[in-house]
């Protein structure tokens, strides 16, 4: 069962709340988060100062964030996690089992990343969109001729996108 966490305001300093069936981390939760994201049985939080936290279930290292990862403007988790970076890449850690965390050769530039249980989902900078990792329900075909996506997001099994109106 996937964990749940919201950012929230309490008497003018931000702070984390989080409820469910997860283990927490208190000091993570003090800290100044700008970014949150919720994986299967753990929480990633982007903190004021670019870094990025992990705590919860550590399956498959999930928690142990890359040492040289950098600052993500963006990043989602399942089994494993995904992060963008400014100039469009991608980097993924945890499971590798189906290939989740290889992204396949010229994807890019990136613009958003989802990740599903053992598969990941990217937007590209020009609308397209790719996907990678297990596929036992098609999660990763992605519809010939796909163009002009807005957004993506990754379930469990499936993903969606939304395209723009034009």
């Amino acid at each position: 069962m996937a964990a749940v966490a919201v950012a929230a305001v309490d008497a003018g300093a931000q702070g984390l709340a989080t409820w469910g069936p997860m283990v927490t981390n208190s000091q993570d939760q003090a800290a100044h988060h700008v970014k949150i994201a919720a994986g299967a049985a753990s929480t990633f939080a982007l903190d004021h100062q670019g870094r990025l936290h992990a705590w919860g279930q550590n399956w498959l290292r999930l928690c142990e964030i890359p040492a040289d990862l950098g600052t993500p403007i963006q990043f989602a988790a399942y089994f494993h996690a995904v992060a963008l970076f400014a100039n469009g890449s991608v980097r993924c850690w945890g499971s590798n089992e189906f290939g989740e965390c290889t992204p396949p050769g010229g994807i890019g530039p990136v613009a958003e990343v989802s990740a599903g249980e053992y598969f990941t989902v990217a937007r590209l900078v020009d609308g397209s969109v790719r996907a990678w990792g297990y596929n036992f329900s098609g999660q990763c075909n992605v519809p010939p001729g796909l163009s002009g996506v807005i957004g993506v997001s990754a379930g469990e099994i499936h993903a969606l996108a939304v395209r723009s109106e034009e």
